[in-house]
Formats: structure tokens, sequence, C-alpha cells
């Protein structure tokens, strides 16, 4: 039998994976998450329906994108009804 060999190039994936194309991708889709969830948050009007935001960093060689709220009570309400993680999965 054959062997395979398979060369990663790190450097290329690396690149691509913090240029600037992915990170605009990433932060598009926390959007779409940030605006489901503020569209979803359980109670119709208030702070906590137009809260939810999303951030972009960059973290050594990759994009980290966070969505959530400032406010102190958002991630209690979050957890008791799920309607975050119905927003994540939805995108």
């Amino acid at each position: 039998m054959a062997k395979s060999r398979v060369k990663l190039n790190s450097g290329g994936v690396r690149s691509m994976l913090s240029s600037s194309g992915v990170r605009d991708h990433l932060l598009g889709l926390g959007d779409k998450v940030a605006a489901t969830m503020n569209a979803t948050a359980p109670v119709a009007s208030g702070a906590l329906s137009h809260s939810h935001k999303a951030t972009a960093e960059q973290h050594g060689d990759r994009v980290v994108v966070h969505v959530g709220s400032d406010l102190d009570y958002a991630a209690v309400i979050m957890v008791a009804t799920g309607y975050a993680a119905r927003a994540l999965d939805s995108a």
C-alpha cells in the first residue's frame, strides 16, 4: 500500500485566517446573531432588546468574535430562556 504524505502550509493558513476578509465575514455573522438576539429577547421593549452587539478581537493568529450584552442581568436571562443559544443556532 502506498503511503500518503500531507504537508500543511501553516504560514498560508495562518495568513488566511488572520486576514481582514475572514475577520469581516465572522463579524458579519456575529452581527446577525446579535440582531436575532435583539429581536427575540424575552421582553419586547427595554434595555435588553437593544443591548446585544458583536465585537471582534485578534488573538495571535486567529480572530475571535464575541456576541453578548453589557447589561449585568443579561447572562441570567440568556441562560434561563435560551434565546441566545437559539439565535446562535439560527446563524
